[in-house]
């Protein structure tokens, strides 16, 4: 069976996926961007895999990028079944009428799991239920996203499940003596070692973040932030505001290779994104990096990860409602208690070991094999 597998372009952490999709069917990657989206910090780069893949021009950039040769591509070449991710506003579209011209099966594949409240997705949101339920399967992140979908009508039977996986081997091998050290010099000085990679934007919540850590239940409590962004600055002017500045330490960006022994050093990652007008955490795949590394996770209830339950509160690392210092202070603070962090770290290591590259790739298989005999079905009517 060949497939055409739409998306904007290669994120490390999907090399793997598409690796062992490719072992399961005769699938071409099609690229419709070079990375440049606003979400992708520009020192992750793209990436690339052994895997067929056809990279798009675009006419028009940023948003609004159109990708006019991809129908011509999708009839020229005959695919037995589309899976197209979400992102891509005009591919999106483009995919879903050609495949419906051509009675190509179409699969979507997507994160969402709220309405994004921009005056333009407002707009153009009854287009996308109409794709949601005129696809002939989907792929989701989990349960949270599965929700959204039944909440707009559609089929609960043509939802198939391909939770996050990043590559654990990679994020759980062994940390030697010396990268220990080093990672551990690297937080302030406290007994609980807080940490948090990724953007540093207003969507992360990370004004909350340093709020709490102005309450007397987190003094114990220092915070080590990796990653760049347009709040660095902000950040830095919040903790000296609050004198907390010794505190909170600042280390730009470590390539995602390096990170591992950052995760081993500390006593927890803590994620506190918020939801805002253009974004919702579909899923937080840092945790993933944690989890392997048998580091719990604090996080809240906008992060994708927790409301499939993939987090879960006291079990392996805290849950709490979102832009709520005082309750993400309340979590820092339990984890004062040495066995509770071991214990909370040992379950994470043992949730994460399920999520895999091979599970996701079986679950969009699974999805594809769905579409293909919906549409044969239908061919029958």
């Amino acid at each position: 069976m060949r497939i055409a597998f739409i998306t904007n372009f290669v994120q490390h952490y999907r090399v793997g996926v598409y690796e062992e999709l490719s072992r399961l069917q005769s699938v071409d990657f099609i690229f419709d961007s070079r990375g440049s989206e606003w979400y992708w910090p520009k020192t992750l780069g793209t990436s690339k895999g052994e895997f067929r893949s056809i990279q798009l021009g675009n006419i028009g950039t940023g948003k609004f990028r159109i990708p006019l040769q991809l129908p011509y591509l999708l009839w020229s070449r005959k695919y037995d079944a589309v899976i197209k991710g979400i992102a891509g506003r005009a591919s999106i579209f483009l995919s879903f009428v050609t495949c419906k011209v051509l009675k190509i099966p179409f699969v979507l594949y997507s994160g969402l799991w709220g309405k994004v409240n921009t005056r333009f997705h407002r707009f153009a949101f009854p287009i996308v239920r109409f794709i949601y339920r005129h696809s002939d399967s989907h792929i989701v992140y989990g349960n949270h996203v599965r929700d959204f979908l039944l909440s707009q009508g559609v089929k609960g039977d043509s939802i198939f499940i391909a939770r996050n996986s990043v590559d654990n081997d990679t994020y759980s091998r062994a940390i030697t003596e010396k990268e220990y050290t080093d990672a551990r010099s690297a937080f302030p000085s406290a007994p609980i070692r807080l940490l948090y990679v990724g953007r540093l934007t207003p969507d992360k919540g990370l004004n909350y973040l340093i709020q709490s850590l102005s309450n007397p239940i987190a003094r114990d409590a220092g915070l080590l932030i990796i990653g760049t962004g347009e709040e660095l600055e902000a950040i830095k002017s919040q903790c000296n505001d609050i004198k907390e500045a010794d505190r909170v330490r600042f280390i730009g960006h470590v390539p995602t290779k390096n990170l591992p022994p950052y995760y081993a050093a500390a006593s927890a990652l803590v994620l506190p994104s918020i939801i805002t007008d253009r974004f919702r955490e579909p899923w937080g795949l840092v945790i993933n990096e944690a989890f392997n590394q048998g580091c719990p996770v604090i996080t809240t209830t906008s992060v994708g990860a927790a409301a499939d339950g993939f987090v879960r509160d006291g079990s392996n690392g805290f849950v709490v409602a979102e832009r709520d210092s005082a309750a993400l202070a309340t979590a820092i603070g339990r984890l004062g208690s040495e066995e509770l962090r071991l214990s909370l770290g040992a379950r994470a290591r043992r949730d994460v070991a399920r999520c895999t590259h091979h599970q996701m790739a079986l679950a969009c298989n699974d999805a594809v094999l769905y579409a293909v005999a919906a549409r044969g079905k239908k061919h029958l009517i």
